[in-house]
């Protein structure tokens, strides 16, 4: 099935992922759309690699088809359906399942699993405990450790190790990638480590390091959700393009509290959906903060085909967070020692290693359990013939959470004790938090660290910083910088030193001399803030400067931030010479707008009794104002509190059905 609507006879192709990042280009929108199909059955099996099957044999483990010219260790498992071919060797415990194809002179060993539609060809090894899921196709390549290959993704005379990912579309000749560096939807290049990367590229090695070697993100983080990034019913992927849907319109509302926006799940018909590659994974983490209205049972987070075959996250009856990962015989049970209160916010997070599952409760570990469990298990087959269950705000009986929901973030690795403390505070409009808790040294010649973190039109950028020295330079040694050496005209957002003083910097405007001393040998917290109109730069707390300026949002700079160092527009560094603390990156971008109550408080169309549901969740609730969006809407007549008044209001327009 093929659904488009073309408004231009042209598409945008061009390497633009650095300025316009895939799926959020005007030319690369995708729409999210159900289709219903009643009696259809899927054709599974015609799916599957063909060719004319030679002389061969059924594999004592699973039954499936081995030629008489292949290799399969009676170790090894080749499900019913799978196929070795050719000369191509199966061996110790790997694994070829579903639909999966291993042919040629290809080597799949140690604890490898081939599965869905995949096909391993050419020369091509699979080893370690390596993934090759879905329609993907290694051939001539090498996928090792824990990486993994899904989607539609094709590899060719490449290295694929560590935790990396490659997925969607992906294509990949050559090169290695590594450490937990994703390569995503239609992205086509060469060597990376971290972050995720899209598109293809230019010939020659300065993309490289313009774009490829500035892109991180926190560590073996898969999927992150950040509310702020409306589009519709899709909730985007912050880094990626693993995007989750939204069910039944759920609204986005601001938070006074955190200042942040939230999601709004009104506990009648609304929740998200994931895709299982967030979490198919041999070990991992997963976060969010919630807000539940009321402190009764209700379900969070669910993934899984049956229930001896799950994991779920759960609010108790007895107040407690509860997490439950089921394997058949094989149970662990992780439950908080905190209630969780009601109407604040909490942050949850799991951690699953393989050999141990931690629960923690606002960056605090309060369980942890011994325990071999990792989440692919729950997933079972990879050949879209098994339902599966992949929920934020639902369980498999339709019962839903009633709250708010933010920051939902999923990594392939368990993550440490800081890690998960310091992802805690990288909440609502925090983009970046780094050394909150140690000090980064810069030593004014080569240390440098990449954010990852894009320039935009309204940022706010603060740390504690203990400058040595300030030499007199003919740009400024960064302390943030996030200039486009490729172009006069981009000049980002920064700040940093030169000759004693803070030199500011600014799209649409270019340098800025503040005029500011800095003290040297001694510890000083500053903070730019700007909007695109006004710029102000304060120092211990106290504004010290500002002026106005002009940018224009279509052509900000679209470099990541560099820390600790600057770079002209020939290309020239300039190193900050000291020590950093408690640097922030924060988005000071416009809030939800908040409009005035309707009866329709879901927002669904009609007035009835989902609305009358929502309004009793919030009745003779006080303190309703705009900060906190009316109470959710549910404040009819704006009069502080939910009442009889906003009853009436809604009652007036109620359509019965």
């Amino acid at each position: 099935m093929v659904v488009a609507a073309p408004t231009d006879n042209s598409l945008n192709l061009e390497y633009t992922d650095n300025a316009l990042p895939v799926d959020k280009h005007p030319d690369r929108l995708r729409y999210a759309y159900e289709v219903r199909l009643d009696g259809a059955v899927p054709a599974v099996p015609q799916r599957q690699f063909t060719t004319t099957l030679p002389a061969g044999r059924s594999h004592p483990n699973g039954g499936g088809f081995v030629a008489n010219t292949a290799t399969a260790a009676s170790t090894a498992y080749i499900g019913p359906t799978a196929r070795v071919l050719g000369s191509a060797r199966v061996l110790h415990n790997a694994r070829v399942e579903d639909f999966a194809v291993v042919a040629d002179s290809a080597t799949v060993q140690n604890n490898a699993v081939v599965s869905g539609h995949a096909l391993v060809k050419g020369n091509a090894t699979v080893r370690d405990n390596a993934r090759i899921r879905d329609r993907a196709v290694i051939q001539n390549a090498a996928v090792r450790d824990k990486a993994k290959v899904e989607g539609y993704a094709n590899v060719s005379n490449a290295a694929i190790g560590d935790y990396a990912i490659v997925r969607g579309c992906s294509t990949i000749s050559e090169g290695t990638i590594a450490g937990t560096g994703i390569a995503d939807y239609d992205y086509s290049g060469g060597t990376l480590s971290d972050g995720v990367h899209f598109s293809h590229v230019p010939w020659g090695q300065w993309y490289q390091q313009y774009w490829w070697d500035t892109l991180t993100k926190p560590r073996g983080l898969v999927a992150s959700y950040r509310i702020e990034e409306p589009e519709g019913q899709i909730c985007w992927d912050q880094f990626g393009a693993a995007h989750a849907l939204l069910r039944g319109r759920p609204r986005r509302l601001n938070d006074a509290t955190s200042q942040s926006v939230y999601l709004r799940l009104n506990g009648i018909n609304q929740y998200m959906v994931l895709d299982r590659r967030v979490f198919d994974v041999l070990e991992g983490s997963f976060s969010l903060r919630i807000k539940p209205d009321f402190q009764t049972p209700q379900p969070l987070v669910l993934f899984g085909t049956s229930l001896s075959s799950n994991l779920r996250l759960v609010l108790t009856h007895d107040k407690k967070a509860e997490f439950t990962m089921i394997n058949g015989s094989e149970t662990m049970t992780l439950r908080s020692l905190s209630d969780i209160p009601a109407a604040q916010w909490t942050q949850l997070t799991v951690t699953l290693s393989g050999s141990q599952g931690v629960l923690y409760v606002n960056g605090i570990p309060e369980a942890q359990m011994s325990s071999s469990l990792v989440p692919e298990q729950v997933f079972r087959s990879n050949s879209y013939q098994q339902p599966l269950a992949c929920y934020v705000g639902r369980d498999e009986t339709g019962q839903l959470f009633r709250g708010g929901i933010d920051d939902v973030r999923f990594y392939n690795v368990a993550l440490t004790r800081d890690e998960v403390q310091n992802e805690a505070r990288r909440i609502g409009p925090r983009l970046a938090v780094r050394f909150y808790d140690t000090e980064m040294d810069f030593d004014g010649a080569s240390a440098r660290v990449e954010s990852g973190i894009r320039n935009g039109l309204k940022r706010r950028l603060a740390a504690d910083i203990f400058p040595r020295t300030s030499k007199s330079v003919s740009f400024y040694e960064g302390i943030f910088d996030s200039n486009d050496e490729r172009s006069s005209r981009q000049q980002g957002s920064g700040i940093g030193l030169n000759n004693g003083t803070f030199r500011v910097r600014l799209d649409g405007l270019g340098m800025w001399n503040t005029a500011v001393p800095v003290t040297l040998n001694q510890w000083q917290t500053i903070a730019l803030e700007f909007d695109g109109s006004r710029a102000r730069l304060y120092v211990n707390g106290t504004l010290r400067a500002s002026r106005s300026y002009s940018a224009d949002p279509s052509v900000l700079a679209a470099k990541n931030y560099r820390i600790g160092y600057a770079m002209d527009d020939s290309g020239n560094t300039y190193h900050f010479d000291g020590k950093i603390r408690n640097l922030q990156i924060i988005d000071l971008g416009d809030v939800v707008p908040v409009e005035s109550p309707q009866p329709d408080i879901n927002g669904d169309g009609v007035v009835d009794f989902l609305d009358l549901l929502d309004l009793a969740s919030h009745w003779l609730c006080l303190d309703c104002t705009p900060a906190n969006h009316w109470c959710a809407i549910t404040d009819l007549d704006m009069s502080n509190k939910v009442d009889l008044q906003d009853f009436g209001i809604l009652c007036r327009q109620l359509q019965l059905r």
